[in-house]
Formats: C-alpha cells, structure tokens, sequence
C-alpha cells in the first residue's frame, strides 16, 4: 500500500467516529454501543437476523467485530445489496478492503454493489463520494459506469470540495488509470483557487495524478511550483519523489523545483522503498538532477530485480544519462537482468517494446563512457546486442518516425566492432534501412527527424553513402541500405531548400546539417564553423615540426565543419582527442583501416562520427590523416618528426597515383554533367514551349473572364436597383395596408356601434333614422322646432301619445312623420 493510501486508510478509520458526533447524536451512540457488543458477545449465526444497515454500521467501526464474523458480515452484506442506500454501500464498498482477496465476493456480486451504488450517488455527500472513489480503487473492482457516474456527479460539487476530497478523487481515478479528460481539468481548476491550503502530502499526491494519466496540466503545475518551493522543508521523501514525477512525466524543467530537489533528495532517498527509488532515478535523469550524494544513493540501494520488464527499460536507459552504468554495482545488476530476461520468450510483441529503451541505455552508456570513462566498454554489451537483434527486427516494422531516428542514433551511438553488419546485426539494419524508406516516402519525418536519419546513416555506411557509383550490386545484402540512403537523402535535399528553420536547429542538428550539406554539394560556401578549436597550442605544435621535416604547411583551416589542424599541400593532419576513441573489446576486429598517428590499432577504435569525417574530407580530394591527442603527447620530439617525414613521404609516393585518379575521375564525372545538362535543356525547352501554351491558353481564359466579370458586375447593379425598388414598394404597401386596417377597424367600429344603436331604437346617424326620412325641416340644428310647436310642445305630444314601437325595418303601426326625433 502506498504512503498516500496508508494515509487515506488512518483518515478512513478516524471519520467515522468524527461523524459520530453531529446530528441525531443518541440514535448514533446507541447503535455504535449495540453494534460493538453484538459483534464481541454474540456469534455470527445471529449476524444473519441483522438488517443491512446495522451490518454496514458495524464494518464501519473499527473494532466491532472479529476476522470471523468480519468476513460473515461482509457476505451477509453482500447478499442484501438490493436494500442498501448509498451510505451503506460505501460502508460495505471500505469494508472490501480489508478482506483478503480470496475471501472477496465475485465479479458478479461486486457489479451489483457497483449498479445499487451508482443509482443511490445522489444521497451521498461530496465527502462520501470521496470515500467512495478512494475504495473503488483500492477495492479495484469492476464498476467502471460507477466511476463514469461519480466523475458526472462529482463535477458539479467540484467548487465546493476541499482540498483533502479534491485529493481523494485524483489519486482514486490514476489508481484506477481512468484518465477522465472531463473532470481532471475540473479538479485542477478548483485546485488552483486553494493551492496554499493543500497539506504537503495532499499537494504532492494531488499533481502526481494528474501525471500518473498522462494530463498535463501546465497552469496547475506552475502553480504549483511556488508552493511546492514554500512547502519545500516539510515534505518527505515520498513527496518529494511524487513532486520530481509530476515535472519529469512531462519534461517540463522549472528551476525552483529543480533547485529543491537538488537540495533536499540527497538527505532522505535513502529512505525510500526500492521500486519508488528506481521512479526517482527516472524523474532525476529527465530533469538533469544529478547532486552526487544522490548519485551514490542510487548506486548503493538500487535493486533492479524487483522491477518489471518496462520499468527496467527505463530504469537502465535514466542510469546510463545519469552516468552510473558504468558502476561495478549497477553494471552487474544490469548484466543479470539483461541475460536472465532477454532470453526469455515474449508471447506478444507489446511485452518486448522495453528492448527499445535497452538500446538506449547501451548507446547512453557508450557516449558516457567514451566522453567521460576513456571508452571502456562492458565485456556484456555484445551478449546483449545479439539477444537484442531479434526482438527490435520484430519491432522495427512498426517504429513511428521518431522511434527510427533513435534507433538509428542510439546504433550511431556504439561502438563501430559492435554494430557493423554480420549475420547477426545484418536484419537490423535492413528491417530499419526498408521502415525508414517507407516513412521518407510517404514525407512522415519532420526536418529534424529526418537530418538525424540521415546523418546517422552517413555514420554508419559512409563507404556506400560517399560512392555515388555503388548501386547494391557489389554485395546484395547492401541493396536496401543504399536504395534507403537514396530515398532518404533526396527527400533531405529537398526539405532543406524548403524549409527555413535550419537555423532554429539545435546545435548539433546544425551540425548535421552541415556535414548533409557537404555530401550533396548543396552550399558553395560551408557555413561559419558551430565550434571554436579546443587543440590550438597542439595544432601549432603540429605545424611546427612538420616545417622542421623541410613541408610548407599551413593551418589550421576549416572544411565546413570540419577543422584541419594542419595542412601540407593536400595532406589534412586532423586531431582527435580522447572522446574519438572506443577500447576495443577482446576479440574485435576493425573491419576498415583507419589509417594515421592514432591509438594503438589492436586496442582503441575510432567512434562512427569521427571516422565518418575522415571518410568525407577524403572524398573531397584531402588526404586526411587522423593523428590521436594522446599518442602525440607521448612521444618526443625525435619520434614526432621520424613519423611525420614517414607519413609524408608515403603520402608523396602516392599522390601522382591519386592526382591521376582524380583527373580521370573528374573527366568522367564532367562528361557526366555535360550529357546530363543536355538532357537538361531538351527538358527545359519541352518545358518553356508548354509554358508558352499555358501562357497563351492563360491570356484567353482570363480575357473571357474579364468579360464575365463586366457583365456580373452589371447585373449586380441591375440587381441592386431591383432590390431598392422593391424595397420602396414593399414599403408603400405596408403603409397602405396599415392605414386600410385602421380605416376597416374604424368602418366596423361605426357599424357595430349604427348596430347596437338601432336594436336599441336609436340611431347613431341622425340622417339615416327611420323616424326621419322624409323630414323636411333644417337638420343643420340639433334642437329645431316643428310645425305643431316647439321643444316643449314635442315632448308633450309625444308623451301623451300612445304609439307602437318601431321595428328592425323602420316602418310604425301609425304615421310618425310629424314625431320629432328623441335625440
């Protein structure tokens, strides 16, 4: 159990008795008394008589009940899990974890408990479902909708979660390894408004979920940071090792972190378990922390054995960038476990993808050890490489772009009586040689990739990659080493006239690029030299007695890249220091003389890179002469000049050789260029007349379509008047149709209103009335006096008369011509 679940687990024991104390206080105390009594006094053939929610009770307390009837409880349990609530669910889910797995229920009983759960999640509070995620992941049991229901329902309390519960929920879902790309951004955002609250060990375990699934999160781990750096002394080792993992999963290097890392791992790595110790080693290696008290730590207490087979892998490949696989401690372990594991057989090919980081720990190790150990090499390295070459021929078909630039580098990396082509290095180099054709074909590799490819495959084959005669036919094992180069090196030649971040490069692509630059003639003028000459006093030394033996010499000069340190006629005296030269193995063979004042042949070697520069300023009409540092400095004055005036003297005898060669293979290669320039300028001549096609069919085309442009350009005006027309008459008919609707609504008005007036017997229109048709007295006046008297005399007639009412049609049972109007 890990220090975080350790903690969880004192934290799991202690909160029930915290919740004891709160609301509904005595009916909490009275179970409690009766749970623990029952669970001491009585035996587990009365469990069964008791409810659900009285066995959930007492699994929940610490104490109440033996390993026995623990156990009894937790089947009884289990068959009720159709009565449960949420509560009693986490309750039996915690108890889960201490029953041993032998005693825990199926599959099938715990899906059940999964599918009761995930309907009851919204009677549990967020504290619970804390509880809950922790136990399903400690439990590891198989109720992945519960978790997909949790994540959905925890998401919308995120903002109201404390740091402890926040904590509890990341480290349950990397345990379960449910990288929950929903509510991991949501934890961290809720994180980040509290990160100074977090508790050491909270905070550590907190970032290194998010790692353990693959989420980088860069704002909370910038935040993260400062109070890592805050809380700096009181972390412990374990969170400290948590802290280096969540930065190194992602390469991402910040200083503050680094510098206490620095600071306070060489104290306490020690007290770290051995799996958690070899986790530090990788993290260290990828953030360059490397004090060397660490360094002693990781080579005292380091046990591979324990390790799995990737984490081996990885393992090896971090010690040998941290530089200790050169250490009797570590180099015996790592010779155990190479021997022992890689003779094993792999039932599929995923469990042998860790021989890739193998590789690369090898060619770690021999750029450590020729850098910084003298070039001495491991007497198992070769054991290991033939074990090797059979399980990367499997795997190479299926290396992505990146994975074949290692590869290749990491076989550019070794030494060259290691990985030449012989039987059993010879599928290697083809099955990489055939995917890396394949890859450039189809243009998979970025510009760096693809330099890196290329470089490597100079290093490693310079004497196909610089004969520009050799078509495979020589040897046929050869054909897809040189039909790779040439797919490789066009599609170099053309990227780099297309892209223009060669100067963005690295200093070592720019390197590269350089060196490519040269093989294929691409640049007149070499770029200025990356590197400044760290032999000058040597170099002067050099041309010094080289004039004492009667030579003109001159020096140092630069040949792109490349330094010669002294130059007599076209003789280069290039020096090599230390770091050039691997010891030779017993019983190697260097496959290609290397000729010059170097190393003694029987026991050092030259690296690929270095014999890869020869190579090419041979190529190049210098007759380059590698001189080794060392033996230089051993021999006297006598002995320098006895080997100078012999080099130079059997460079004399066969340079009027060599200067006739290079003039027949000049004319050659000139009769080449002349017949290929011809070729050329019928190709540019069919070319400039389909031009002048394409020209003429061109001035057509666009004549026609400057034509179509005048009439679109008309019509759209004629279209644009339409469109304002239509819009005024759209709009005087708007207003029309408004004012007819106010007029309709005031016609109806007047006549509902003529209506009801003369159901009433009135009318609202005092020239339309039926009383007064026919009438001829003024109707300019409302009040005017009739022939039979005036307005008292009216009333007067018309209320001492009897008269019928008038009907719908206007007509009365008498004549009312002389009634005036009521109105």
């Amino acid at each position: 159990m890990s220090h975080t679940s350790r903690q969880a687990s004192c934290w799991l024991g202690s909160s029930w008795k915290l919740r004891s104390f709160g609301s509904r206080q005595s009916l909490r105390f009275a179970t409690s008394d009766v749970g623990v009594a029952m669970g001491q006094s009585q035996h587990n053939t009365h469990l069964s008589q008791l409810p659900v929610k009285t066995l959930g009770r007492l699994l929940a307390q610490p104490g109440a009940l033996n390993s026995v009837d623990y156990q009894a409880a937790v089947r009884l349990a289990m068959e009720q899990v159709d009565a449960m609530d949420g509560k009693d669910c986490i309750r039996v889910l915690g108890a889960l974890k201490s029953v041993s797995e032998t005693s825990r229920p199926d599959a099938a009983s715990l899906q059940s408990l999964g599918v009761q759960l995930s309907e009851r999640l919204g009677e549990i509070s967020s504290n619970d479902m804390a509880e809950l995620a922790e136990n399903l992941a400690s439990v590891s049991a198989p109720v992945a909708p519960v978790f997909a229901r949790l994540s959905a329902a925890f998401s919308s309390r995120v903002s109201a979660a404390n740091p402890r519960q926040l904590t509890k929920v990341a480290s349950a879902f990397a345990r379960a390894r449910l990288a929950d790309r929903r509510l991991m951004p949501r934890l961290a955002q809720g994180a980040l408004k509290q990160l100074h609250l977090f508790a050491p060990q909270d905070l550590s375990a907190f970032i290194s979920s998010f790692a353990a699934v693959g989420l980088c999160h860069e704002p909370l781990l910038t935040g993260s940071a400062k109070v890592v750096v805050q809380l700096g002394p009181r972390l412990s080792a374990l969170d400290l090792a948590l802290v280096a993992f969540s930065y190194a999963q992602f390469f991402l290097v910040f200083p503050t972190v680094v510098s206490l890392l620095q600071e306070r791992l060489p104290s306490c790595a020690h007290e770290l378990p051995p799996e958690r110790l070899a986790e530090l080693s990788v993290s260290c290696a990828r953030l360059e922390v490397r004090p060397m008290n660490l360094l002693s730590i990781f080579a005292r207490n380091l046990d591979l054995s324990c390790l799995s087979n990737e984490l081996l892998g990885q393992v090896s490949k971090s010690l040998s960038l941290l530089g200790l696989a050169s250490s009797p401690s570590i180099s015996t372990q790592l010779e155990h476990e190479f021997r022992q594991r890689l003779g094993q057989k792999f039932e599929a090919q995923t469990e042998a993808w860790w021989a890739v980081d193998v590789l690369d720990c090898l060619a770690a190790a021999a750029d450590d050890s020729r850098l910084n150990q003298g070039g001495v090499v491991s007497l198992f390295w070769r054991s290991v490489l033939e074990s090797l070459c059979p399980l990367l021929s499997d795997l190479i078909p299926s290396f992505t772009a990146a994975e074949a630039a290692t590869c290749y580098r990491s076989l550019r990396q070794l030494p060259p009586s290691l990985v030449r082509i012989h039987q059993s290095t010879l599928p290697v180099h083809e099955q990489l040689a055939l995917r890396c054709l394949s890859l450039a074909s189809v243009e998979a590799f970025s510009f760096p990739h693809l330099t890196s490819v290329a470089y490597s495959q100079f290093c490693l084959y310079p004497h196909l990659c610089l004969d520009k005669e050799m078509d495979g036919l020589s040897n046929p094992s050869w054909r897809s080493l040189t039909s790779s180069w040439k797919i490789t090196s066009d599609a170099w030649s053309v990227a780099v006239e297309e892209v223009a971040e060669v100067s963005e490069l690295e200093a070592q692509g720019r390197f590269q690029a350089e060196v490519l630059s040269m093989i294929f003639d691409l640049f007149d003028q070499p770029g200025l030299p990356l590197q400044t000459s760290q032999h000058r006093p040597v170099a002067l030394e050099l041309q010094e007695h080289i004039r004492a033996t009667g030579h003109e010499v001159k020096g140092p000069v630069w040949e792109g890249p490349f330094e010669i340190h002294a130059q007599s006629g076209t003789t280069a005296f290039c020096l090599m220091p230390t770091e050039a030269y691997f010891r030779k193995l017993p019983g190697d063979v260097t496959h290609v003389t290397q000729q010059g004042l170097q190393e003694n042949s029987e026991l050092h070697e030259l690296c690929h890179e270095r014999f890869a520069q020869i190579s090419l300023l041979r190529s190049r009409g210098w007759n380059a002469v590698p001189v080794a540092f060392e033996t230089w400095r051993r021999l006297d004055s006598a002995q320098r000049l006895a080997l100078l005036e012999e080099m130079l003297r059997e460079k004399m005898r066969t340079w009027p050789e060599q200067k006739d060669m290079c003039a027949e293979k000049r004319i050659e290669q000139k009769e080449k260029a002349l017949e290929n320039l011809g070729l050329l300028q019928e190709q540019f001549e069919e070319k400039d007349k389909q031009l002048q096609a394409c020209q003429a069919r061109y001035t057509q085309v666009m004549k026609a379509l400057n034509e179509k442009r005048a009439k679109r350009d008309h019509l759209k005006e004629q279209v644009d008047e339409c469109n304002r027309m239509m819009a005024g008459l759209v709009k005087n008919t708007l207003d029309n149709s408004r004012k007819a609707h106010f007029h309709n609504k005031e016609l109806q008005s007047s006549y509902q209103a003529g209506e009801r007036a003369a159901m009433r017997g009135f009318s609202s229109n005092k020239d339309t009335a039926p009383h007064r048709m026919g009438a001829t007295q003024d109707k300019t006046r409302l009040l005017s006096k009739t022939r039979t008297g005036g307005f008292g005399a009216t009333a007067g007639s018309v209320l001492g008369r009897t008269t019928s009412a008038p009907n719908l049609t206007g007509s009365h049972g008498h004549d009312m011509s002389s009634v005036p109007s009521p109105n």
